[in-house]
């Protein structure tokens, strides 16, 4: 457990120097992260994590590794790599592909709808960032402070990160949706606790991982019968149903579209919630999914409680059917060293990617300690 806990922090060195990417405030300081930029693979680290909370409740190391375009999560064992799939590929490879996006590529062709699907999610990344921003400057709604004139500055440093461009009206609605999921944030007195974290599933053998959006304390109006009663009428001395404020944990998944919630954004919530409770040890009471309006004067925004809304033999089944066809991480083309001659097999060869991941820990390991010397 020692080596494992050493190559952790060697990874996480590793991310520090080589995968981070930050953007500039106001004040040209960094105050969050865009989007890690990796060779090969990183470890996954929360957006925002509450101190107290991580303290009682710790966290996963669960890292990313990249092969031929596809994205896995994996944890570190005993000389052993365990891989996951995402929650979202899952999702995407068992439900059937809506006419909405079969229409898109129609309309766009298969390049342009990948280009607008990755520009979409771009999107998404930021809107996110700027939220955690705000959550993050304050300890409640009344010290939190947001500056709306940095989004621009925020988009563009983004952009270049990213070597692209972005349409000029990203700034005016980045705006909009922040101001619409900020007036969510005062409205349900929200206290983050996780914000972008990783967290993983054995799920009886077949394991996933997903990121979640957003773990909280938020005030959630319910009704119920609290002891009241009628004091007049044909119902005097009855219990009396009422409303009343009480705080919940919330697992909150936001969207940025303006098409409603599907039946995916349900089932999404609710793996996330059991890899939640398994890994971290925390059973959200309350799944939200929240999306800001199209709104024209006064900042607004749809909420969907989802909690009770899907069975889990759901999951079950959607998570065996996904596990047919899917296959891990495959051997991996490693090509390295200084070539002498004509002989090329020393410098290009094939390994497991499981081999793979571990030489390249045990390897920084090794330059590590030799650095110390």
């Amino acid at each position: 457990m020692e080596n494992i806990s050493k190559l952790s922090a060697l990874l996480k060195e590793l991310a520090e120097n080589l995968a981070t990417v930050q953007l500039p405030n106001g004040n040209g300081k960094a105050n969050g992260k865009i989007k890690p930029i990796t060779r090969e693979f990183e470890e996954t680290k929360p957006l925002f994590a509450s101190p107290k909370f991580t303290a009682a409740f710790p966290l996963p190391v669960v890292h990313r590794f990249q092969q031929a375009g596809n994205r896995y999560y994996f944890t570190l064992g005993e000389d052993s790599v365990q891989f996951y799939p995402s929650v979202t590929s899952i999702i995407n490879n068992t439900h059937p592909t809506s006419y909405g996006i079969k229409k898109l590529i129609g309309d766009k062709g298969l390049d342009g709808f990948y280009q607008y699907m990755q520009e979409k999610a771009d999107y998404g990344t930021l809107l996110h960032i700027l939220i955690t921003e705000y959550l993050a400057s304050g300890n409640n709604k009344e010290e939190r402070t947001f500056n709306f004139d940095t989004i621009e500055e925020k988009l563009l440093a983004f952009a270049e990160e990213n070597n692209t461009k972005y349409p000029t009206e990203w700034v005016w609605n980045l705006k909009k949706d922040t101001a619409a999921l900020i007036q969510f944030c005062i409205d349900y007195e929200v206290d983050p606790l996780l914000v972008e974290t990783v967290v993983t599933c054995q799920n009886d053998g077949k394991p996933y991982a997903g990121a979640i959006d957003l773990l909280a304390e938020v005030t959630i109006e319910e009704k119920g019968f609290w002891g009241e009663v009628y004091k007049s009428g044909e119902k005097k001395g009855e219990p009396k149903e009422t409303k009343r404020q009480v705080r919940k944990i919330a697992l909150i998944d936001f969207k940025s579209g303006k098409s409603g919630f599907f039946p995916e954004h349900a089932t999404q919530l609710h793996m996330y919630a059991r890899a939640l409770k398994e890994s971290v040890g925390v059973e959200p009471q309350v799944l939200l999914n929240v999306a800001p309006k199209d709104w024209t004067t006064a900042p607004s925004y749809d909420v969907k409680d989802q909690t009770q809304t899907v069975n889990p033999d759901k999951i079950e089944h959607i998570v065996k059917l996904f596990y047919l066809d899917w296959n891990a991480p495959k051997d991996v083309i490693v090509i390295d060293g200084k070539l002498n001659g004509i002989n090329l097999s020393e410098n290009v060869r094939t390994v497991s990617a499981e081999e793979y991941i571990l030489n390249k820990f045990k390897r920084a390991q090794n330059e590590t300690q030799s650095n110390l010397f």
